[in-house]
Parts: C-alpha cells; structure tokens; sequence
C-alpha cells in the first residue's frame, strides 16, 4: 500500500474527504485531489498530510521509500542557522496570489514549492508568535486594496494556527478559489464578520456568515522594500 492509499484509508477511517483535508492543510482542495488521484504524494509533502491526518509519517511512509534527493520544506524540519551566536530560522515565501487586490485564482505548481526563504531571528518569533515553525510562513502580496498599510510586493509572516477570526487585524482569508489578504473584524454579538479594504476604492462586505469562507492564517509582521 502506497501513502496515497494510506492516506484514503485514514480519511475514510476518520470520515473525512479531500475538502476537508484541504481545509486543514490551508491548501486549494483542487490539489490535494491532485496529488490523490495521481496516485503519488511528493516526499517533502508527506509531513503536512500527517500533520494533518494526526498521524505519524512513518505510517504514510511504510517501506515505500523516498525519492532520491526528495526534502521536507517545513520550517521545522530545517534546523537554525547560527550566526555571531544568534539562532536564526528560514521560512518558507510562497507566492500563491494571497491578493490584497480583488483576489486571484490559486494556482500553485505541481509541488507547491516555496520560491525562497526569509530568515528570521529565532528570539524574534518567540516574542511575536507561539506558532511552531512549520505553522509560519511568507506570502507575498498583490495588488493595493490594502493600501497604504500593505504595497504590492510587500511580504506578510502569517500565523497559520489562527483559523478563526478572534480579535480584529489582518487575515488572509478563502473565499471559493479567491485567496484574499483582507481586515477583518468580529460583532460581539451576532458572530457576524465585517471584511473590508483599508483602500476605501474597494467595498467593504458586512454580516459575512464565518462559515462563508476559510481562515488560512493572521498576518502578524509585515515587510517592504524600499
């Protein structure tokens, strides 16, 4: 049995499907049936669907073995870089249309791969986050709905363990196939969600039903090249 197979017998043992999976991943549930109806899950994947799953690699892995030079993009799995004795961790940039425009279809390669790295101070994190490494990542932004707070270009650190709107800020939300980097905010009361753009060229959207749309993370740090 293959992890792909492995994989379908542990969603069926768990009721689940692809959606849901994907819901858990933050990935489009599009290429989460990719990588299952191809009958193959790229190794440096492997450790997100068991993340996922709550199941340990080695149960996906079995005696299939990796592909040859095959590596795990998760933060966590790259160890810290020392530097003048100061710890440092690489995360991974993805450039998957997390659009603060009008939002973009997603459309990630085969792989999914990160287009680079942005290093951090390892004492940073911890002061700005208690997310695990593998739970962070980089997203680059495009277009200017969220102008002047976020450019196009700029670069967002996204706490992915926040997958509900709690206290107002800045979340990068799924609605459909549209990926959007929009602010949201909760009413106390109904539990409704107020979305909008801090450009006030763009509408803003009230009385959003939360199970509208997935939350794949809140935007904690913000970088931009001058």
């Amino acid at each position: 049995m293959n992890a792909t197979e492995k994989i379908r017998a542990v969603l069926r043992e768990q009721n689940l499907d692809a959606s849901d999976l994907a819901r858990r991943m933050g990935l489009n549930p599009v290429s989460v049936r990719q990588h299952l109806n191809r009958g193959s899950i790229p190794a440096k994947h492997l450790q997100a669907y068991a993340r996922a799953l709550g199941v340990p690699v080695a149960q996906l892995i079995g005696d299939e073995p990796l592909a040859t030079g095959a590596t795990l993009p998760a933060a966590a799995e790259m160890p810290p870089v020392t530097i003048a004795g100061i710890d440092y961790l690489a995360l991974p940039v993805y450039d998957i249309g997390a659009a603060a425009g009008a939002g973009t279809l997603v459309v990630e390669s085969a792989d999914g791969d990160a287009v680079s790295y942005s290093v951090f101070r390892q004492s940073w994190l911890r002061g700005v986050t208690s997310a695990p490494p593998d739970r962070l990542a980089v997203l680059r932004i495009s277009g200017d709905s969220m102008w002047p707070t976020l450019h196009h270009g700029d670069s967002v650190l996204v706490d992915m363990t926040v997958t509900a709107v709690g206290r107002d800020g800045i979340y990068v939300i799924r609605l459909g196939d549209e990926v959007q980097c929009k602010r949201c905010s909760r009413h106390p009361v109904s539990g409704s969600l107020t979305i909008a753009s801090d450009n006030a060229a763009y509408p803003t959207y009230q009385d959003v039903r939360p199970a509208g749309l997935s939350v794949l993370g809140r935007v904690i740090w913000t970088g931009r090249t001058v």
